[in-house]
């Protein structure tokens, strides 16, 4: 079962793979709601509502 929280970062970037220079997707903005789906190395995999 997946988390759901909600960005508490005022911007988040969020990459295509657990990586900072990885490609940047999308952004997360404060207060969206996020789904986490995997935990991993300090990473966390995540899907937002338009997912």
């Amino acid at each position: 079962m997946a988390d759901l929280c909600s960005c508490a970062l005022e911007v988040a970037p969020v990459h295509a793979a657990p990586d900072a220079s990885s490609e940047q997707v999308t952004q997360a903005l404060r207060g969206e709601p996020l789904r986490v789906e995997e935990r991993r190395s300090g990473w966390a995999r995540v899907r937002t509502a338009y997912d």
